[in-house]
């Protein structure tokens, strides 16, 4: 598996416009842009790399080291990386008082450049940064014209309404009629427990799921806890059945013996705030139980790299996907948030067909319609 990565540039160019009565508004935005507009800001980033490639015969580089620098630290590898910046255009290039002093304004320089490369935005130079800030301006140009190439063999297959869910930088993008008219950051599958690339028609969104934990999920994340802790499940919201569907009392169960060929159990965990699935599923056709939905734990979200699921995709604002892939003006928020309150399932069909599509394209825009490359190439 390869890695591909790009550059952020300083400047949205998009106008961005929040919903104002949703209480999760940074976590979904309306971008006014046209497909058109993301590939025409593609093409100029491959511009900038060429002619940086021209203008720069040798790129500077740094050892990457298993210590990290931070703020405060004194080394004459920071002059490298202020070179690095400036040329990078991230921190503009003006006179500094001690070139090898990690001051605040460079601490800033590479939270931005860690953003834009799918980072922990930390502001600490360790070897995943050291190592995006060493890739010569030619390879982020090769990059980038793959990704023009997998976006216009992406468009050729879709249809007027549709989402994109780009798994190299984990966010979403919902169009119709070629334009962006919701973004978001999502959580895909992990390099264990990747997410596939396939396409995957909506077929109803679940309000208040309850979640029937596979086996495989079971046994290789919640298992250790349930040894561990006895009161876990309850504790979590779940039923344990045995195979004729009875109820059972979960510390009688014999977890020891339990294994992925082993499993005479079902386990679910009914809806409300706990559930892992949040407050909205969005069931996808296909035979790999891949769905998307939300999740309690929101914090998730700010971290930079989130292959942190199983296969599955977390979306940031499940609600306001939901309005947007319904389209009925029968159904707004406040009719959608009455029913999830009452905590109680309820499946809402899809009158216009929606499909999901996940792809691997590694430079694309984050939800703020900057230009962002990715941390995972799935081939």
């Amino acid at each position: 598996m390869s890695f591909l990565f790009a550059l952020f540039f300083f400047f949205y160019s998009f106008y961005i416009h929040a919903s104002t009565t949703d209480k999760t508004a940074k976590a979904s935005l309306q971008l006014h842009v046209k497909i058109s507009d993301i590939r025409q800001k593609l093409i100029n980033s491959e511009t900038f790399y060429k002619e940086l490639t021209k203008s720069v015969r040798y790129w500077p580089q740094f050892t990457c080291l298993k210590s990290a620098f931070k703020k405060g630290d004194k080394d004459p590898v920071i002059s490298t990386i202020r070179k690095q910046l400036t040329l990078l255009k991230i921190t503009p290039s003006k006179p500094i008082a001690d070139e090898d002093l990690f001051d605040e304004a460079l601490e800033e320089g590479i939270q931005a450049f860690q953003k834009s490369h799918s980072l922990d935005s930390d502001g600490i130079i360790g070897q995943q940064t050291c190592m995006h800030l060493n890739i010569m301006p030619g390879t982020r140009a090769r990059a980038i014209r793959q990704s023009l190439t997998q976006f216009d063999e992406l468009k050729a297959q879709c249809g007027t309404r549709y989402i994109i869910v780009n798994l190299p930088t984990f966010n979403l993008l919902a169009i119709n009629n070629d334009q962006v008219e919701l973004a978001q950051s999502v959580i895909v599958g992990s390099r264990s427990r990747p997410t596939p690339i396939s396409t995957y028609p909506i077929q109803s969104i679940v309000l208040n799921p309850s979640w029937r934990v596979p086996v495989s999920i079971f046994v290789k994340d919640k298992l250790s806890k349930v040894l561990a802790d006895p009161e876990y499940l309850k504790r979590g919201d779940y039923l344990v059945y045995d195979s004729n569907g009875e109820l059972l009392e979960p510390n009688h169960v014999h977890w020891k013996d339990v294994s992925l060929t082993y499993f005479p159990y079902k386990v679910r965990q009914q809806p409300g705030k706990k559930n892992a699935l949040g407050a909205v599923k969005f069931n996808l056709q296909n035979d790999e139980l891949i769905y998307m939905h939300g999740t309690p734990d929101t914090s998730l979200f700010n971290k930079g790299l989130r292959a942190l699921s199983s296969g599955c995709i977390r979306v940031a604002d499940p609600v306001s996907l939901a309005l947007w892939v319904l389209n009925s003006e029968k159904v707004n928020r406040e009719i959608l948030q009455e029913k999830i309150d009452l905590e109680e399932t309820v499946t809402l069909n899809i009158k216009t067909p929606v499909s999901v599509f996940t792809t691997n394209i590694p430079v694309w825009i984050n939800p703020n319609g900057a230009i962002q490359f990715g941390m995972l190439n799935r081939q």
